[in-house]
C-alpha cells in the first residue's frame, strides 16, 4: 500500500509495528502463521486479496538442461520432451 493511499497511517504503522514485534519474540515462523490466518479471515470476508503464484516446487534442472520446450496454448501449456532422461527430470517440475 502507498503511504499516499493510507486512509489511516498511524493504524497501518501500529499493524506494523505488532508484525515487527512478533518477529523479534515469537520468530518469522508465529509471523507466516498470523499472516495466513488473517488472509483466510480477510478472503472469507470477500477481501480482494492480490494473487501470488508462489509453489513449493523448485526446478532443480539447471536452465542450461532443460531442454523442453514450453509454450502456452490457449487455456493449456504444451510441453515438448526430447528424452526419457528430461521426461524423468520434468515429472518433478509443476507448471
Amino acid at each position: 500500500m502507498s503511504p499516499m493511499n493510507d486512509v489511516d497511517a498511524t493504524e497501518t504503522r501500529e499493524w506494523l509495528d505488532a508484525l515487527d514485534s512478533v518477529e523479534a519474540f515469537e520468530g518469522v515462523g508465529r509471523v507466516d502463521e498470523l499472516l495466513s490466518g488473517v488472509v483466510q479471515a480477510a478472503r472469507r470476508k470477500g477481501a480482494k486479496l492480490p494473487f501470488a503464484a508462489n509453489s513449493a516446487y523448485v526446478n532443480t534442472i539447471p536452465p542450461y538442461e532443460l531442454r523442453a520446450i514450453v509454450r502456452p496454448c490457449s487455456n493449456r501449456t504444451t510441453v515438448t520432451l526430447h528424452s526419457q532422461k528430461d521426461f524423468a527430470r520434468f515429472r518433478k517440475i509443476r507448471i
